[in-house]
């Protein structure tokens, strides 16, 4: 088994950015604050794009057994087009 990971391409082009700069703790902070923010905005999109295609409405969301772990919900109901 090979457990040499490689970077993807978009975390070479982040170290790419920032590979001169030196940041400080609160702007490490605020760095990581914007790539949750780009994250979450992604996943919410994709969330809205599943919750479209399968019909869900607001009433559903009690019934359907989310608990916190959306990322496994996401997989489950996509298996399920």
């Amino acid at each position: 088994m090979n457990t040499t990971q490689r970077l993807n391409e978009a975390q070479l082009s982040i170290l790419g950015l920032f590979e001169r700069q030196q940041l400080t703790p609160s702007e490490l902070k605020d760095l990581h604050d914007t790539l949750v923010n780009f994250l979450d905005k992604k996943l919410q999109k994709e969330l809205n794009k599943v919750v479209k295609q399968k019909n869900i409405t607001a009433a559903d969301i009690p019934h359907l057994g989310i608990k916190g772990n959306r990322t496994a919900y996401l997989k489950k109901i996509r298996s399920n087009k």
